[in-house]
C-alpha cells in the first residue's frame, strides 16, 4: 500500500473517530476531539491550505446548521453556549472540511457524483446523530431528511469547490514566487 492511501485512510479513521466521539458523548470527550483537530495540523502536508479550507468551509457550515436549527430543522439538547448550535457540531465540521483534500479527495472535481453522494450520505450522518440521541428533528422524519437531501447536495459539491480553488490559488501563488 502506499503512502498516500495509508494517508487518506488515515485521515478517514481520523475523521470517523471524531464523529463518532462528538455524536457519542457531545462534551464529555471534547478535549480529545480538540486534541484530534490539532494532531490533523501536524502531519498534514500543506498547513496553510488546510488552514483555509477548514475555516472556510467550517465557517460556511456553522451558519448552514444554524439557520436550520432556528428554522427548527434540528433541535439539541445539550448546551450551545449563546450560539444555535453546540460546541461539538462545530468540531464536527471543522474535522469534516478535514477530510476534503484528503480522504474525499476523489469527489473533487464530480460534481454531479459528489451532489448525490451529498444528497445521501449528507441526511443519513444527521440521522446516525438522531438515532444515537445526539440530536432530534423538528420536523417528521420525511421532510427533515427531504429537506437536508436538498441542503447537502449542494452544500457538498460546494464544499469541494472551496477546497479546489484554495488549492489552486495556494499553486498560483507558489508558482508566480
Amino acid at each position: 500500500m502506499s503512502p498516500a492511501s495509508i494517508r487518506k485512510i488515515a485521515n478517514f479513521v481520523w475523521f470517523q473517530s471524531i464523529w463518532l466521539l462528538v455524536i457519542l458523548f457531545q462534551y464529555e470527550w471534547l478535549w480529545l476531539v480538540c486534541l484530534l483537530l490539532i494532531s490533523f495540523f501536524l502531519i498534514t502536508d500543506d498547513r496553510a491550505v488546510d488552514l483555509a479550507v477548514i475555516t472556510i468551509v467550517g465557517v460556511t457550515g456553522v451558519i448552514i446548521d444554524s439557520l436550520l436549527t432556528v428554522g427548527g430543522v434540528f433541535v439539541f439538547t445539550s448546551p450551545v453556549y449563546g450560539i444555535p448550535i453546540p460546541l461539538w457540531l462545530i468540531a464536527l465540521w471543522l474535522a469534516f472540511a478535514g477530510t476534503l483534500r484528503h480522504s474525499l479527495r476523489y469527489f473533487i472535481g464530480h460534481w454531479w457524483l459528489c451532489a448525490g453522494a451529498g444528497a445521501v450520505f449528507g441526511p443519513l450522518s444527521y440521522y446516525g446523530g438522531v438515532r444515537l440521541g445526539a440530536v432530534t428533528f423538528g420536523y417528521p422524519l420525511s421532510v427533515s431528511l427531504a429537506v437536508l437531501s436538498l441542503v447537502w447536495a449542494l452544500v457538498l459539491p460546494c464544499a469541494f469547490y472551496i477546497a479546489a480553488r484554495v488549492e489552486a490559488r495556494r499553486q498560483t501563488l507558489q508558482f508566480n514566487d
